[in-house]
């Protein structure tokens, strides 16, 4: 491929996300009561859309006319992933998110990994189910039919890595919508377990929101030294504080605004574009006139996914599973 044809890809890949938020500017609902099609406002409307995204949207428009006909009668649920340890306290936190955050007429559901131990809040979760992993880590979990807003909850005892990993492709494969991800924090067993802040790091890494749960008995001086670890970075997400296993705004937890350093999840994504030789070349470099030299583009990989000729990842992180089972781990 010349750079030119990578380029010519890459503007193509553009178009199909602009498809993609024209999609959700015009998704649509069905009311539970009537079983009528009601539109669903969107969280901005074109006429808010900068001008550049305006232009983009109006050229995937002309693009493709023909797929506009089918729009109203699309409907994507909201997804939103919540990491965390086993013990986090997650569903506490999901619990008051859809009390407290959701309207009388969304229907939210839950989804559970299998391995995670019953818990007697479950009883008040909507629309709970379980889900189990593939031993290749695929994930083919079904959505629960009719949801607006879905809270998957990871296996907190797993990699977390290889499971937003997987994630991305389940979310494409059924049409769902990545509204946010958001990480609960066991500050006891952060603080118990310093080797654990490369795990939470990660976990960080791919979140827009970060919620510290379990402050009970953790002294200040070590939650302002994680506090400050991740401050000093600079990083995009919001970081709140879980009380009681309640957040301060769910409001502000659940809006759909993406706040993440990872550009993983994201719909357009950055091409790194190498030679024949597997050299990088700057997009911006002049050609050199070679038409016929071969130019490879492809999605710009997260430092969280890449790998050794081996398979073994370049990133390593703890194993949560080693620390959940310790004696003085809190539970």
């Amino acid at each position: 491929m010349t750079q030119e044809g990578a380029k010519d890809a890459e503007s193509e890949r553009a178009i199909l996300g602009d498809l993609r938020e024209l999609l959700r500017l015009f998704r649509v609902m069905k009311s539970p009561t009537e079983g009528a099609a009601v539109s669903q406002p969107p969280d901005r409307g074109l006429t808010d859309q900068p001008p550049d995204a305006r232009m983009r949207i109006r050229r995937a428009v002309l693009a493709f006319p023909a797929q506009l006909v089918f729009l109203p009668f699309v409907s994507m649920p909201s997804v939103y992933l919540i990491l965390g340890a086993t013990g986090s306290g997650r569903r506490e936190v999901v619990a008051d998110l859809i009390a407290a955050g959701l309207q009388a007429s969304d229907r939210p559901a839950v989804m559970l990994a299998e391995s995670e131990p019953a818990d007697p809040i479950d009883a008040t979760l909507p629309g709970l189910t379980r889900w189990t992993p593939r031993p290749d880590g695929i994930l083919d979990a079904p959505l629960p039919p009719e949801a607006t807003h879905v809270f998957f909850l990871t296996d907190g005892a797993g990699n977390p890595v290889d499971q937003l990993e997987a994630a991305k492709p389940w979310l494409e494969a059924r049409g769902a919508e990545l509204a946010r991800v958001i990480c609960v924090v066991n500050t006891q067993l952060a603080s118990h377990h310093p080797a654990l802040l490369a795990w939470y790091d990660a976990c960080v890494h791919f979140s827009d929101i970060v919620l510290l749960s379990r402050r009970e008995g953790v002294d200040n001086k070590w939650l302002s030294g994680f506090l400050a670890h991740f401050r000093d970075q600079y990083l995009p997400c919001l970081i709140e504080l879980v009380k009681d296993g309640r957040v301060k705004n769910p409001a502000l937890v659940l809006e759909p605004q993406a706040r993440r350093l990872s550009h993983y999840f994201d719909e357009e994504q950055d091409l790194v574009f190498t030679d024949s030789e597997g050299e990088v070349i700057d997009e911006d470099d002049e050609p050199t006139g070679d038409d016929d030299e071969e130019i490879e583009a492809k999605p710009e990989e997260d430092p969280y996914f890449e790998r050794m000729l081996g398979g073994r990842r370049v990133k390593q992180i703890p194993d949560i599973a080693k620390y959940l089972a310790k004696p003085g781990s809190p539970a």
